[in-house]
């Protein structure tokens, strides 16, 4: 028995230092031993135990004093996984020491199962009773790992017992003869099992086949080599992972897969439709190339684009008059650009006895409440059908000029008694219906869309004959309208921009609905910069796009099939007649063409217009100061009275980044260009 100065002696077997790997301790061996003892290897860890023992140290396992037993790497092996088959078990309560009662040892006993190779310590009492050979600490823990020595009895090996450690981690050191004390028995809730695996569990018998009931019979996978030799380390689920793992990799990949092949089909069919409707490849003659470069070419009475000069509303309820002032329009010579920019009426200077409008003229403040404003260059005699004549109602057969129209055309009478205003908005419409249009062709026209709010702008095409019947049994083509209200408009404000076809028997019956699209940019506005907008146009399609193809607001084929156009709306069979208010069939205005209205001439617009009650702007939308369905007089009198709250946004005193100051509520116009199949 060892002196009780000697370490083995310590009453607290957890209370002493742990041993470096490669260092024995002076007063456990010789300086023989110390010399044939094997160092630890952290690849070979059966190798540090092969342990020298003193002559000095009583075996457990009965063993002569100063006999010296080297344990075999199967014995080591067996009675590791002996133990650990009991210490992975989970939430056990186990006798920490070395000894135990009896009644402790045949509940363990019973617990592991008549089979079970573990084997509890003798108890203090016992003959062959001595201190454990084997005590370590765990590497990982801050507290000593529980140990449980093998009796010498162990139907696995014979001698000396080895180190069992209660919880499943494996062995970080080498064992060696290092803290062989004795320990009262120690009941303690174990901890929770762990997944570390010992490398010594995975020893299998000549068939393969393990005694460790947590372990799969699968094949051994080998992990890891070094110079002491290789571990082996069972890894189930990496043999043999679930289907439902390898059936749902499958699916990510094949989704994925699938929707690139889907990607990669879409663009080759769009990039061949593309380009088998591509304008290019029929012949192709100029009609129009206008730079702007000189205003007179651009604006003069012989010019490209004439004014339309009006204060109808335009059939739209629109809060402005078109006028030919150059406040309204003009070009700038030196960048080449064209400018349409609404103003306020208030602000008209009328020269002579009536000086400025003012307000007080929009709204009829004058002592006898009326307030009149002509248009003395109107052109309803000009753009007016059959320069203005109509059918006399009296006598049937003959033509009538139509004053009521003139006067509504070129003149308007603010009444504080009716309520009636002025319109409050001045600002312009130019065509090219004298100086160029195209049937089946291309039109670009590069352009910067306003800001502010309520704000219309629009490029679009009317009939240069209206062939088929007023509108819109002649058809309209817009290529471009917009709103120049702000990005956070709810009804699409000036980051959108559409392309549409208006066509029908009957202004109610528009069926705009099926030929209209929209595009948009969701971070900045059409008012920022220049922009293509773009119209191609044949007799089996139109095609209408900003910049580049890629950006199509709409693509329209016309029909193939007998009917055309009236019968692809699916319009009513019968309607009743306005006239004599009678219920009869619904006629096809373009008789079963299939591209009819749109295989007629058509020439171009640029303007700008304000507000309106025919519902482009939407009615509780974006704080909209009137109601569309009070009619345009009311409609138009509640806009002007909130000049306040949009006359900013016209002006760029609103947004921080308008980089037009006052002409932010311009359409600015770079060039027009028009071609038309030779």
């Amino acid at each position: 028995m060892a002196s009780t100065s000697s370490p083995f002696s310590d009453p607290d077997p957890f209370s002493t230092p742990i041993s470096t790997p490669n260092r024995s301790r002076s007063s456990t061996l010789t300086g023989k031993d110390k010399a044939k003892s094997i160092p630890d290897s952290p690849s070979n860890p059966t190798s540090s135990l092969k342990t020298n023992v003193s002559d000095s140290e009583p075996e457990a396992s009965g063993h002569s004093n100063g006999q010296r037993r080297e344990l075999a790497p199967a014995d080591v092996e067996a009675t590791l996984a002996s133990a650990t088959s009991f210490a992975v078990l989970p939430n056990r309560r186990v006798v920490t020491g070395l000894n135990g009662s009896p009644r402790e040892r045949n509940h363990h006993r019973s617990f592991l199962g008549p089979n079970s190779s573990f084997i509890m310590p003798p108890s203090p009492t016992s003959p062959t009773h001595a201190h454990s050979p084997y005590s370590v600490y765990s590497s990982i823990s801050s507290e000593p790992s529980s140990v449980v020595n093998t009796a010498a009895n162990s139907p696995l090996i014979s001698g000396t017992g080895l180190p069992i450690q209660s919880d499943s981690r494996p062995i970080s050191r080498a064992v060696s003869t290092y803290n062989l004390v004795g320990s009262t028995p120690v009941l303690r809730q174990r901890p929770r099992m762990r997944s570390h695996l010992l490398p010594a569990l995975m020893h299998r018998s000549a068939a393969g086949a393990t005694n460790n009931p947590y372990m799969s019979d699968a094949p051994e996978a080998k992990v890891g080599s070094g110079k002491g030799g290789s571990h082996l380390v069972s890894k189930p689920w990496l043999l043999s992972p679930s289907p439902r793992v390898r059936v749902s990799y499958w699916l990510v990949y094949g989704c994925v897969l699938l929707g690139f092949l889907g990607g990669v089909a879409q663009c080759i069919v769009t990039y061949l439709n593309v380009s088998r409707n591509r304008l290019d490849n029929a012949p192709m003659c100029l009609v129009l190339d206008e730079d702007f470069s000189n205003a007179e070419k651009a604006l003069g009475p012989k010019g490209t684009f004439q004014h339309e000069i009006s204060l109808s509303g335009f059939g739209n309820g629109q809060f402005d008059m078109a006028t030919g002032s150059s406040k309204n329009s003009w070009v700038d010579e030196q960048k080449g650009w064209l400018y349409i920019q609404p103003t306020l009426t208030a602000d008209e200077n009328l020269g002579g006895d009536k000086g400025v409008v003012g307000w007080d003229g929009v709204f009829a403040n004058k002592p006898d409440g009326l307030y009149v404003y002509n248009l003395t260059d109107c052109t309803f005699n000009d753009t007016a059908k059959d320069g203005g004549f109509i059918d006399d109602p009296k006598n049937p057969g003959q033509k009538v000029y139509d004053l009521q129209g003139y006067l509504n055309t070129c003149s308007a009478v603010a009444n504080s008694t009716s309520g009636n205003i002025l319109p409050p908005v001045q600002s312009a419409r130019l065509t090219t219906r004298k100086a160029a249009s195209i049937k089946h062709g291309r039109v670009e026209v590069r352009a910067r869309m306003p800001r502010g709010d309520w704000l219309w702008p629009a490029i679009w095409m009317l009939p240069t004959n209206n062939v088929y019947g007023d509108w819109p049994r002649s058809g309209e083509i817009d290529i471009v309208e917009s709103r120049g209200n702000g990005l956070k408009y709810t009804a699409r404000g000036r980051n959108y921009i559409q392309g549409a076809l208006n066509w029908g028997p009957t202004p109610q019956l528009n069926a705009v609905g099926k030929s209209y699209s929209w595009w948009s940019d969701k971070r900045v506005g059409y008012d920022e910069d220049f922009h293509t907008y773009v119209l191609e146009w044949t007799e089996k399609w139109i095609r209408i796009y900003v910049d580049t193809r890629l950006h199509t607001l709409l693509e329209f084929k016309f029909p193939t099939k007998p009917g055309g156009l009236f019968k692809f709306a699916d319009f009513p069979e019968n309607i009743v007649n306005s006239t004599t208010g009678q219920l009869g069939p619904l006629m096809d205005p373009w008789q079963g063409n299939s591209a009819g209205p749109f295989d007629e001439d058509f020439y171009l617009i640029l303007n700008v217009a304000v507000g309106g009650t025919n519902g482009w702007f939407p009615e509780v939308q974006g704080d909209k100061p009137w109601l569309n369905q009070a009619g345009q007089e009311r409609a138009m009198k509640d806009f002007a009275l909130a000049r306040d709250r949009w006359l900013p946004s016209w002006l760029g005193q609103t947004e921080k980044n308008s980089n037009w100051g006052d002409k932010s509520g311009a359409m600015v116009v770079d060039s027009v260009k028009m071609w038309k199949h030779c």
